[in-house]
């Protein structure tokens, strides 16, 4: 056993050999380790120079701020200053020169060190441009996909309001050719005035829902009440609902606290659980979809918990885990692309919420939204 041990674990028999181990470390590693005295660079591996377009020693002597972002100096100067105090460990990051005169994103932890009996500081820092250009790819597809998809649902909803404005325009036109009546009484010329009054402010309510909805704008972090949004998207699809035969109960417990949310992306989340309920229970001949809106303590942490539930099938314990993944979908070829869940998890997450499905008492799902109060980012 101990000649085994030898083997794997050879022991450093003498300072020269320590001092060639150490050497080989620093001139392979593939993570850029400096030194810093004073201000100055006194020490870089291979590795922090060549990466970055320098030659060997090209950068020893200088000002370790000159090769730091002007905008990220005080960030850095803030965050190494914590770090060598102790108060945290989490690497920071920041944009460094290159010999060619552009920027590249890197992370970087440092350590209080003793060089030539003075103290130094070690860096130690990896290149994260890759990372950051497919993290802008990402977001830029994720962007085009949640276009696609409020495009997608204005499309399907744009009919179903034109036949919800259809029908106070019939009762207006009824109303208005009633009233050339030169016999009508008063009082009943009062009353028709007042409901077709009614009925155009029913129309204007309609038409500026769906174009909130249908709106392109950059993401709007604003305080929200969850009611008001979820009886807003529900207006948008009544006709559907009504078409479908869905019987909506309100289950909504106040007080609860307003979100701070993006209006349009937390409307799309709501509307993309709605038709996926109406799709599930279309073989049922009662359909209920049942939607609550209560406060909750998730983690200890205050926020507004959105259910929806359903009495269709249910879904198989198997697949909840995968109904929210891209494409997943258990409907027929031809009845959706299986993105409408994938982009209501993107979204909940990016909220720094939580959404998940369980079953329920009607042997239906039930898809449950945990948004917290507050936001993890103030904009993008």
């Amino acid at each position: 056993m101990k000649h085994e041990d030898s083997v794997r674990h050879p022991a450093i028999k003498d300072r020269e050999e320590e001092v060639a181990l150490y050497a080989a470390i620093i001139e392979h590693a593939q993570a850029g380790i400096g030194i810093i005295q004073d201000g100055y660079i006194i020490f870089a591996n291979p590795y922090l120079t060549h990466a970055f377009g320098y030659r060997e020693g090209e950068i020893l002597g200088e000002k370790a701020r000159r090769f730091i972002h002007p905008d990220d100096y005080s960030k850095v100067k803030k965050k190494a200053a914590e770090m060598l105090a102790g108060l945290h460990r989490t690497p920071y990051e920041y944009r460094l020169l290159t010999k060619r005169g552009d920027y590249r994103h890197v992370m970087e932890v440092v350590t209080s060190i003793t060089y030539q009996r003075r103290p130094a500081v070690l860096t130690s820092t990896i290149d994260v441009t890759e990372l950051r250009e497919a993290e802008r790819h990402l977001n830029e597809a994720r962007d085009v996909l949640l276009l696609t998809e409020r495009l997608a649902a204005v499309g399907s909803l744009a009919a179903g309001v034109t036949h919800e404005i259809l029908n106070p325009l019939n009762i207006i036109a009824v109303y208005l050719q009633m009233m050339e009546d030169p016999e009508l009484k008063p009082e009943e010329r009062e009353f028709m005035i007042a409901t077709c009054r009614r009925q155009v402010e029913r129309i204007v309510k309609i038409t500026k829902d769906l174009n909130q909805f249908a709106r392109v704008h950059e993401h709007t972090m604003e305080e929200l009440d969850a009611e008001e949004l979820m009886e807003s998207v529900l207006s948008l699809m009544a006709v559907p609902l009504r078409h479908g035969q869905v019987e909506v109960v309100r289950k909504y417990e106040r007080p609860f606290p307003p979100l701070r949310a993006d209006r349009n992306a937390i409307g799309q989340v709501m509307i993309n659980i709605i038709s996926n309920a109406i799709e599930a229970m279309a073989e049922k001949e009662r359909k209920i979809l049942e939607i609550g809106i209560k406060e909750s303590k998730e983690g200890g942490k205050r926020g507004v918990r959105l259910t929806f539930s359903d009495n269709g099938p249910g879904i198989p314990v198997d697949q909840r885990e995968r109904i929210f993944d891209p494409f997943y979908t258990t409907k027929e070829v031809g009845k959706g692309t299986g993105m409408g869940l994938a982009v209501a998890y993107g979204i909940v997450k990016e909220h720094g919420g939580e959404i998940k499905v369980e079953g329920n008492s009607m042997g239906g799902a039930t898809f449950i939204v945990d948004l917290p109060v507050g936001d993890k980012r103030e904009g993008r």
